[in-house]
Protein backbone atom coordinates (compact mmCIF):
# COMPACT_ATOMS: atom_id res chain seq x y z
CA UNK A 1 0.00 0.00 0.00
CA UNK A 2 1.21 3.49 -0.80
CA UNK A 3 -0.02 6.71 0.82
CA UNK A 4 -0.36 9.82 -1.35
CA UNK A 5 -1.48 13.27 -0.18
CA UNK A 6 -2.70 14.50 -3.58
CA UNK A 7 -6.39 14.83 -3.00
CA UNK A 8 -7.25 18.07 -1.17
CA UNK A 9 -10.80 19.35 -0.79
CA UNK A 10 -11.86 22.77 0.44
CA UNK A 11 -12.78 21.62 3.93
CA UNK A 12 -11.23 18.21 4.44
CA UNK A 13 -7.84 16.91 3.41
CA UNK A 14 -8.06 13.55 1.74
CA UNK A 15 -5.18 11.06 1.75
CA UNK A 16 -5.06 8.21 -0.71
CA UNK A 17 -3.59 4.77 -0.05
CA UNK A 18 -2.85 2.55 -3.04
CA UNK A 19 -2.13 -1.16 -2.66
CA UNK A 20 1.44 -1.89 -3.65
CA UNK A 21 3.28 -4.63 -1.85
CA UNK A 22 6.72 -3.17 -2.52
CA UNK A 23 6.12 0.25 -0.95
CA UNK A 24 7.00 1.02 2.67
CA UNK A 25 6.21 4.60 3.61
CA UNK A 26 5.78 6.62 6.78
CA UNK A 27 3.26 9.47 6.50
CA UNK A 28 1.30 11.85 8.70
CA UNK A 29 -2.51 11.97 8.55
CA UNK A 30 -4.66 14.44 10.49
CA UNK A 31 -7.32 13.08 12.85
CA UNK A 32 -10.80 13.77 11.45
CA UNK A 33 -9.66 13.85 7.82
CA UNK A 34 -10.70 11.42 5.10
CA UNK A 35 -8.40 8.52 4.25
CA UNK A 36 -9.10 7.09 0.77
CA UNK A 37 -7.91 3.52 0.26
CA UNK A 38 -7.79 2.18 -3.29
CA UNK A 39 -6.97 -1.35 -4.35
CA UNK A 40 -8.71 -4.68 -4.96
CA UNK A 41 -10.95 -6.78 -2.74
CA UNK A 42 -11.37 -4.00 -0.18
CA UNK A 43 -15.14 -4.09 0.44
CA UNK A 44 -15.89 -4.81 4.07
CA UNK A 45 -18.65 -7.36 4.27
CA UNK A 46 -19.47 -9.97 6.89
CA UNK A 47 -22.16 -12.18 8.30
CA UNK A 48 -23.94 -10.97 11.46
CA UNK A 49 -21.85 -13.22 13.72
CA UNK A 50 -18.57 -11.56 12.64
CA UNK A 51 -19.58 -7.89 12.32
CA UNK A 52 -17.42 -6.80 15.28
CA UNK A 53 -14.33 -8.39 13.69
CA UNK A 54 -14.64 -6.75 10.27
CA UNK A 55 -13.78 -3.10 9.64
CA UNK A 56 -10.84 -0.78 9.07
CA UNK A 57 -8.63 -0.75 12.14
CA UNK A 58 -5.75 1.47 13.19
CA UNK A 59 -3.25 -0.65 15.12
CA UNK A 60 -0.72 1.12 17.32
CA UNK A 61 2.90 0.31 16.47
CA UNK A 62 3.88 0.75 20.15
CA UNK A 63 1.44 -1.53 21.95
CA UNK A 64 -0.61 -3.21 19.17
CA UNK A 65 -3.89 -1.76 20.48
CA UNK A 66 -6.52 -1.48 17.76
CA UNK A 67 -8.98 1.34 17.19
CA UNK A 68 -11.91 0.64 14.88
CA UNK A 69 -12.91 3.25 12.31
CA UNK A 70 -16.43 4.36 13.18
CA UNK A 71 -17.29 6.12 9.92
CA UNK A 72 -16.73 4.53 6.49
CA UNK A 73 -18.71 6.66 4.02
CA UNK A 74 -17.60 4.63 0.98
CA UNK A 75 -17.33 0.83 1.15
CA UNK A 76 -16.71 -0.52 -2.36
CA UNK A 77 -14.60 -3.38 -3.76
CA UNK A 78 -11.91 -0.99 -5.07
CA UNK A 79 -12.35 2.03 -2.78
CA UNK A 80 -12.76 2.64 0.94
CA UNK A 81 -13.13 6.11 2.41
CA UNK A 82 -12.54 6.27 6.13
CA UNK A 83 -12.75 9.18 8.56
CA UNK A 84 -9.63 9.15 10.77
CA UNK A 85 -11.11 8.36 14.22
CA UNK A 86 -11.03 10.94 17.00
CA UNK A 87 -9.74 8.27 19.40
CA UNK A 88 -6.30 8.19 17.74
CA UNK A 89 -3.47 9.75 19.74
CA UNK A 90 -1.56 12.52 17.96
CA UNK A 91 2.09 11.70 17.36
CA UNK A 92 1.58 7.93 17.59
CA UNK A 93 2.30 5.63 14.63
CA UNK A 94 -0.39 3.24 13.43
CA UNK A 95 -0.59 0.37 10.95
CA UNK A 96 -3.65 0.34 8.72
CA UNK A 97 -5.50 -2.97 8.92
CA UNK A 98 -8.54 -4.05 6.90
CA UNK A 99 -10.56 -7.07 8.03
CA UNK A 100 -13.33 -8.33 5.77
CA UNK A 101 -15.25 -11.48 4.93
CA UNK A 102 -16.13 -10.46 1.39
CA UNK A 103 -14.31 -12.31 -1.36
CA UNK A 104 -11.38 -10.51 -2.97
CA UNK A 105 -12.57 -11.60 -6.42
CA UNK A 106 -16.31 -11.16 -6.04
CA UNK A 107 -17.25 -8.82 -3.21
CA UNK A 108 -20.84 -10.08 -3.10
CA UNK A 109 -19.66 -13.47 -1.84
CA UNK A 110 -19.11 -13.84 1.91
CA UNK A 111 -16.21 -16.09 2.96
CA UNK A 112 -16.27 -18.46 5.94
CA UNK A 113 -13.32 -16.75 7.65
CA UNK A 114 -12.18 -13.16 8.16
CA UNK A 115 -9.60 -12.02 5.61
CA UNK A 116 -7.03 -9.47 6.86
CA UNK A 117 -4.81 -6.99 5.02
CA UNK A 118 -2.19 -4.96 6.88
CA UNK A 119 -0.12 -2.03 5.63
CA UNK A 120 3.65 -2.30 5.49
CA UNK A 121 4.00 1.37 6.44
CA UNK A 122 3.05 3.51 9.44
CA UNK A 123 0.56 6.35 9.54
CA UNK A 124 1.36 9.01 12.12
CA UNK A 125 -1.77 10.59 13.58
CA UNK A 126 -1.70 14.39 13.71
CA UNK A 127 -4.02 16.71 15.62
Amino acid sequence: MELVNDCKGERINCYEVFQRDFMALEKEVAIGNVLVIRGYGLKIGSDPAHEAQTCVFFQSVQDAQELKAQIIPVNEPRTLKVIMPAGLTAGIDYFLQIAAMSSAKGSIHILKEVREMKSDFHLTAQA
